[in-house]
């Protein structure tokens, strides 16, 4: 039973740190970047890191500003974009 539980934990707390599958939305991602992200600090610009160094920053904090996993997508989908410039 507590096993049981555990997996349910644990499969929760990776659907909140996903990001969905499918092609993003770079322009809506720039917007909700602009809004969601300067409502806590400067925003970063996106060449600070490489491409696949986005991905663990969108997961954490894209959490931590309400992002639903869509919204993750083309946040990370714009960043990734623009940072291979």
């Amino acid at each position: 039973m507590l096993a049981a539980a555990a997996a349910l934990v644990a499969v929760a707390a990776a659907g909140c740190a996903s990001i969905a599958e499918g092609p993003a939305d770079p322009s809506a991602g720039k917007v909700l970047f602009e809004a969601r992200c300067s409502a806590c600090h400067a925003l970063p610009h996106p060449q600070d890191y490489a491409p696949a160094e986005w991905r663990p920053i969108v997961i954490r904090y894209g959490r931590e500003a309400g992002m639903n996993p869509e919204e993750k997508r083309d946040v990370l989908g714009w960043l990734q974009e623009e940072a291979a410039r």
